[in-house]
C-alpha cells in the first residue's frame, strides 16, 4: 500500500466507512447513560424522600430511628420484588402458552 502511494485514501475510506458506525454508538452510548441516571435518581431520590419524611415521623413521635429504617427497607425492597415480578410476566404468559403445547 504504501510503495503504491494510496495509504492516505485508504485511510480516508476507511475513516469514511467508520462515521456511520460511530455516530450510531454516540447516539447509544447517550441513550444509556441517560437511562442509566434516570434509575439512579429515581433511587437514590426514593431513599432521600423516604429519609424525609422518616425524619418527620421521628420528630413527631411516632416512630423511632430503627423502626424508621425498618419500615423503609420493608417498603424498598417488597418494591423492587415488585419491579421484578412484573418484568418477569411477559416471561409467565410464554411460559403457559408453551406448557399448554407440550401437554396437548
Amino acid at each position: 500500500v504504501t510503495s503504491l502511494g494510496v495509504g492516505e485514501k485508504f485511510l480516508a475510506d476507511y475513516d469514511h466507512e467508520l462515521e456511520i458506525p460511530a455516530e450510531k454508538g454516540k447516539r447509544r452510548a447517550v441513550i444509556s447513560g441517560s437511562a442509566f441516571g434516570i434509575t439512579q435518581f429515581f433511587t437514590f431520590g426514593i431513599l432521600a424522600v423516604t429519609y424525609w419524611f422518616g425524619s418527620i415521623l421521628i420528630s413527631w413521635g411516632w416512630c423511632d430511628f430503627v423502626g424508621m429504617l425498618e419500615a423503609q427497607t420493608a417498603l424498598l425492597l417488597g418494591a423492587m420484588t415488585l419491579g421484578q415480578a412484573v418484568a418477569l410476566m411477559p416471561d409467565a404468559a410464554d411460559a403457559g402458552y408453551a406448557a399448554t403445547r407440550v401437554f396437548r
